[in-house]
């Protein structure tokens, strides 16, 4: 604890070499107060002792005890002392004050203590005076050491001419608030593209995480069949006896069939998950696309776009993303395979995408 108000130009040894004296001084002055008192009261109740009896200084001033109260009375009324002596008035403060620790938390401690602690000798007060000069001297070099860190810190090179503040690219609006612009009005199209670019984030997350969950959980139905009924054993083994081997054969087909096809939705679904991708037979004899290569391409453009409608509506605006959906459109066409998503989104990344992609990049690059 370091006082800044009042600085004093001695060195801690010699002030405290000064405050002991002062505290002396000031103890002196109590016993020789104490010691008339005692005088005075002898004299009026012994009337006939020898009034030329002087009074011997007791060299035990160290030990002698003397009120506490008096003691603070004798420091106020010193002149100056608490004025002019930085320590001497922490020192008053913490005469002044008991401390918490020592009272205790019962009634008994506080007044147990406050009884025992009502009187004060030298050797106390300046085993105090000590201890506050020992903590001012450790304040004062942990500063010390604080201030040579900075010093050195800020420390530069007398050859280096480097301004700091050109590290700012604007040191006027950036460090002195000359012409700071308003924050830029953003617009509803930019908002959404920022929302589009983290939901296509999350979804891809998502999609992926989705992907482990499933492969796990449908590992074990696609190694055996698929029943559709509960039945027990012995007429599992009946009617297990009674197929015949084509039967057999043929439910084993059919079962592998909507294996595959599950398989094949559930593929698309993760890639696009929003998106209807997956049209059975009896939607497609319905309903016949004028334009097949049309559809096919936008179904592509749907997966690369993870299921959003109107990305793929968009990246379908892209001349050279149009070309190859399109070259890959036209080939499943040729091979007959126009209605099998997953074969066409197959064709599409294994032989068009990576070449589409680097067009891509070699446009915008040049």
């Amino acid at each position: 604890m370091v006082l800044h108000d009042q600085v004093d130009w001695r060195n801690l040894e010699d002030s405290l070499a000064l405050d002991v004296r002062l505290v002396e001084s000031v103890f002196y002055g109590l016993s020789n107060a104490y010691n008339k008192r005692q005088h005075d009261r002898e004299l009026r109740l012994h009337p006939e002792s020898n009034n030329n009896e002087e009074d011997q200084r007791s060299n035990q001033l160290d030990e002698k005890l003397f009120a506490k109260a008096d003691v603070l009375v004798a420091l106020e009324n010193a002149e100056g002392y608490l004025k002019k002596r930085p320590w001497l008035r922490v020192l008053h403060t913490r005469l002044a004050c008991v401390s918490s620790e020592k009272e205790g938390a019962s009634l008994q401690d506080f007044v147990r203590y406050r009884q025992r602690d009502r009187t004060v000798c030298l050797r106390d007060v300046r085993r105090r005076l000590e201890a506050i000069y020992a903590d001012a001297k450790l304040s004062m070099e942990v500063e010390d050491k604080h201030k040579k860190f900075l010093a050195q810190a800020r420390a530069v090179s007398p050859w280096c001419v480097r301004d700091p503040k050109w590290l700012h690219s604007s040191p006027a609006r950036q460090l002195y608030g000359v012409h700071v612009l308003p924050p830029r009005h953003v617009t509803e199209e930019e908002l959404q593209a920022q929302r589009d670019c983290v939901a296509s984030h999350a979804r891809a997350v998502v999609s992926a995480a989705v992907g482990l969950v499933m492969d796990k959980m449908l590992a074990p139905y696609l190694t055996r069949p698929k029943t559709t009924e509960r039945r027990t054993g012995r007429r599992h083994a009946v009617d297990s006896a009674r197929a015949s081997p084509s039967q057999r054969q043929a439910k084993a087909n059919r079962e592998q069939a909507e294996r595959v096809t599950q398989l094949r939705a559930l593929r698309l679904e993760l890639l696009a998950p929003t998106a209807d991708l997956t049209n059975n037979e009896a939607e497609a004899s319905k309903k016949k696309s004028k334009d097949g290569i049309a559809r096919v391409t936008m179904q592509l453009a749907t997966v690369e776009a993870q299921g959003d409608a109107r990305l793929a509506r968009r990246l379908l605006d892209h001349t050279i993303v149009q070309s190859g959906l399109r070259r890959a459109a036209e080939q499943a066409k040729r091979l007959g395979i126009m209605n099998e998503p997953w074969e066409v989104v197959k064709l599409w990344r294994d032989l068009y995408r990576t070449s589409t992609l680097q067009a891509l990049e070699t446009a915008l690059d040049g």
